[in-house]
Formats: C-alpha cells, sequence, structure tokens
C-alpha cells in the first residue's frame, strides 16, 4: 500500500468465527494482501473505526496482535468520570 517491504498477509475478508472453517477466506491467496505492519495496524484502525478493536485488541508496532482493553476501560472511565 505504502511502498514499504511487506511483512504482514492481511485479509481482506476478516476471518471471524462464521468463516473460520472457510479455506477460501483463511487460506486464498485472492483474499490476502501483503502489507507492512504500519499499514496493517492503519487498516485495522479504519475497520473498527479506532486505534483498538470492540473488544479491546490491537496492532503492536510489529504487527501483533496486544491486549490493551483494561487500558481502554480506564481511559473511558476517566475521560466520562466514573
Amino acid at each position: 500500500m505504502c511502498g514499504q517491504r511487506a511483512s504482514i498477509a492481511h485479509h481482506v475478508i476478516p476471518v471471524d468465527d462464521s468463516n473460520v472453517d472457510d479455506p477460501y477466506v483463511v487460506w486464498s491467496m485472492d483474499n490476502l494482501v501483503s502489507v507492512c505492519t504500519t499499514c496493517h495496524g492503519a487498516i485495522h484502525a479504519k475497520l473498527s473505526g479506532s486505534s483498538a478493536t470492540n473488544d479491546g485488541w490491537m496492532f503492536d508496532d510489529d504487527g501483533n496482535l496486544i491486549f490493551v482493553g483494561d487500558k481502554i476501560k480506564k481511559l473511558s472511565k476517566n475521560k466520562n468520570g466514573k
């Protein structure tokens, strides 16, 4: 996407509980695009509307999923005063 060296295969159709057993979604080259870690994080941020998913996961700088849900809950409690 950006021209940097790709290091992650991104699923165009996201893998979830409803399609995890569908070989086209999981393994087909037609459903994969190679991207760098920065672009991969940006794609998921755009898809979720934020830098973290609704269930509290986000990508770190190396493209690994990390759980940040507890931090998000604390931040929203601080913003809402609760």
